[in-house]
């Protein structure tokens, strides 16, 4: 009788030091004595009265996850990577050209949209950054319609190269076939050029690049990676005070900055002649 009792004591013991070092069980390995030849414990164990007790899961921590995700998407694109620039600008205001306000934390950027040269990149970005191209949610297990860039991150910063901006919705995944178009082969001519990250030769990705410098060069996070070209932006300044803000490892802005918005509308003048 005393013998269960000691050993319910000790269950209960054990049980409290489960509970103090978020351990999801234990485990009681009778027949183990304190005088046995000394031997490396286990991280998770230890010995209560001559028993070994072993605890799983302490201190468990959840697996990092990745910063991006290139997911494929769970259900089948609704508009089957077919969205035209008339979709993509129906209700737009204005007459004229098209162009497209970038709003940062650090100025506003004025871009000409290449709407003959580039059409289908050119619609799916003014689709996507008016909530009007549907892109596949992770979170949400479906294809939503909302603004994407609205409080995007200035993800990457390279003087004399680039910028990069990403969507803040992470997971994120944009899978169409992009027809190759005038300006599919990334030509990097000059400072502020606009250009989707073309995945794998043959999907759009929604992350943004605005080159810097009069020979700018674009370092792709992954070898398939490449450009289309689709947009010029100014003014030249406001791109030269995002690419140059400290920055950390990995390219990364020191201090976290943003596209608050991006506004898409029509006007009869370049957006180089409407500076202000």
């Amino acid at each position: 009788m005393a013998q269960l009792r000691s050993v319910n004591v000790l269950w209960g013991i054990a049980l409290m030091l489960a509970g103090v070092f978020g351990c999801e069980g234990i485990e009681i390995a009778k027949g183990y004595q304190a005088e046995q030849p000394t031997r490396t414990a286990r991280p998770d164990e230890f010995s209560i009265d001559g028993l070994r007790v072993i605890a799983s899961g302490v201190n468990k921590q959840p697996e990092p996850q990745p910063r991006s995700s290139r997911r494929e998407p769970r259900l089948p694109d609704p508009m089957h990577g077919d969205f035209s620039l008339s979709d993509a600008t129906k209700g737009v205001e204005g007459e004229g050209i098209l162009i497209a306000e970038i709003i940062t934390d650090l100025g506003t950027l004025r871009c000409d949209l290449f709407a003959d040269d580039a059409p289908y990149a050119v619609a799916h970005f003014v689709g996507l950054a008016r909530g009007a191209r549907p892109y596949w949610d992770d979170n949400a297990h479906s294809w939503v319609r909302r603004p994407l860039y609205r409080m995007a991150e200035v993800a990457r910063v390279v003087p004399g190269g680039f910028l990069q901006i990403e969507p803040n919705t992470r997971p994120y995944s944009v899978h169409v076939s992009v027809p190759v178009d005038g300006s599919a082969g990334g030509q990097l001519e000059r400072s502020g050029q606009l250009a989707f990250v073309r995945r794998g030769g043959v999907h759009l990705g929604p992350d943004l690049v605005v080159t810097d410098g009069p020979s700018p060069s674009y370092r792709p996070e992954h070898e398939d990676d490449r450009l289309i070209v689709f947009g010029q932006c100014r003014p030249a300044d406001v791109v030269y005070r995002l690419v140059r803000v400290p920055q950390m490892e990995g390219n990364r802005p020191r201090t976290p900055l943003h596209v608050r918005r991006v506004l898409v509308r029509r006007v009869r003048a370049t957006a180089q002649s409407t500076e202000e």
